[in-house]
């Protein structure tokens, strides 16, 4: 065996370990990413804003399965597997580029979304009792109040239903839910959770786009390496002993 060969198999094992341990971290950033979409699941609905989370879930999932192909490429080095994997390969690279891609251009989105969905959000105050925990916990996560400010408050149908015309803001608007309702009302968090919930999606989505350049650029050497197996396959030609009927050997 050429120990340019034997290089590309060390190389090629190692990065098929890199594969699977990079896949192993998808996975678990995108379990992260939808359970912390779960607690803003109101405000999450909308489809662009769960892109992070299918992205890199998806990514890790196919990564995963194109390590294990690769162990079993390196070791039984037949042409058919090795092209299974270097155009597996290429296809991940291929939906790694358009995944960050997609992340940069759904930044812009993720305004509207926010917006709306929050303003949804507030509306369903009274009527959802899942939404009004949800609020409750990210008002008081997130120490913000409404959507811009917690002027929001009084133009939804909660602030209709009070009996005392000062409550214009629920207690989860305070640091610990301990309202003055005084003007100004030292304890009530000033910031609107607009700005908080889109700065944290934008923040995901350039994660997303970070880890899908790294990625592709692992891939690409990956290929390279599968590349180099198939060529050295290719060009490896045994031949055959000859015996002539004069006892010669050719």
């Amino acid at each position: 065996m050429a120990f340019g060969q034997v290089t590309a198999k060390v190389v090629h094992t190692l990065i098929n370990i890199v594969f699977c341990v990079i896949a192993i971290v998808l996975i678990m950033v995108g379990a992260w990413l939808f359970s912390y979409y779960y607690d803003y699941d109101r405000v999450a609905s909308d489809s662009s804003t769960l892109i992070p989370a299918c992205v890199i879930s998806a990514s890790g999932i196919f990564l995963l399965l194109v390590g294990i192909l690769g162990f079993v490429v390196t070791f039984k080095e037949t042409k058919w597997l090795t092209l299974v994997f270097l155009v597996a390969l290429s296809l991940l690279f291929v939906a790694l580029v358009v995944g960050s891609v997609l992340a940069y251009i759904y930044r812009k989105d993720i305004d509207a979304a926010v917006d709306k969905e929050l303003r949804n959000a507030l509306e369903a105050y009274v009527t959802d009792d899942f939404v009004r925990k949800e609020i409750d916990m990210m008002q008081t996560k997130l120490e913000c109040c409404g959507v811009d400010n917690y002027t929001d408050w009084l133009n939804t149908t909660w602030y209709d239903n009070q009996t005392y015309p000062n409550v214009t803001y629920p207690a989860s608007c305070c640091e610990n839910r301990n309202c003055t309702y005084e003007q100004p009302d030292s304890n009530l968090h000033k910031d609107g959770c607009y700005w908080k919930v889109k700065n944290q999606f934008i923040d995901h989505l350039t994660v997303v786009g970070c880890v899908a350049i790294v990625c592709a650029a692992v891939l690409l050497f990956g290929m390279i390496c599968a590349a180099v197996l198939m060529t050295r396959r290719s060009q490896d030609v045994g031949y055959n002993v000859l015996v002539e009927p004069d006892g010669l050997r050719v």
